[in-house]
């Protein structure tokens, strides 16, 4: 997918009321303006972030857990499973690590996969009726270096 974006960046001054460029509503009149095009941003996946608790658990294990199995299964890329020290989530109650049970530990699981993987991936949940907020951002991603195998 590619996308064209376009940033206008403007120097306003504030002793003028109106700026004079055309299609500019800037209420403070620019002294100049800069135009920053990026072109070719090539989108090729999204990255899923699902978020839960140390204690969620679905098929006896802890969703966490479980989700970087799925991921492994299904064939991805790769997942991360990463534990927060506090949080709150829609029912607006805290969770956060205590010294001796983890249970109420905020956790997040990221992915980085093909719109077809996500279709996939978001279909298998639905399937095995898991609950889980997400985030899911359209991101560009590759691999830097030396080709991997």
């Amino acid at each position: 997918m590619q996308h064209r974006l376009v940033v206008v960046i403007h120097a306003a001054t504030p002793r003028t009321t109106s700026c004079q460029q055309p299609r500019c509503n800037v209420v403070a009149s620019c002294r100049r303006t800069v135009l920053l095009i990026v072109t070719e941003v090539n989108v090729n996946g999204y990255q899923i972030s699902f978020f839960t608790v140390q204690d969620h658990r679905h098929n006896g294990k802890p969703v966490g857990d479980w989700l970087v199995h799925v991921a492994k299964e299904m064939g991805l890329r790769g997942a991360t499973l990463i534990a927060g020290s506090e949080g709150f989530g829609h029912h607006r109650r805290m969770h956060s690590v205590h010294f001796i049970e983890l249970t109420e530990q905020p956790q997040e699981v990221v992915m980085i996969v093909t719109g077809e993987e996500s279709d996939r991936l978001l279909e298998r949940l639905n399937r095995e009726g898991v609950r889980l907020f997400y985030a899911k951002t359209p991101v560009e991603f590759g691999t830097t270096g030396a080709s991997l195998p």
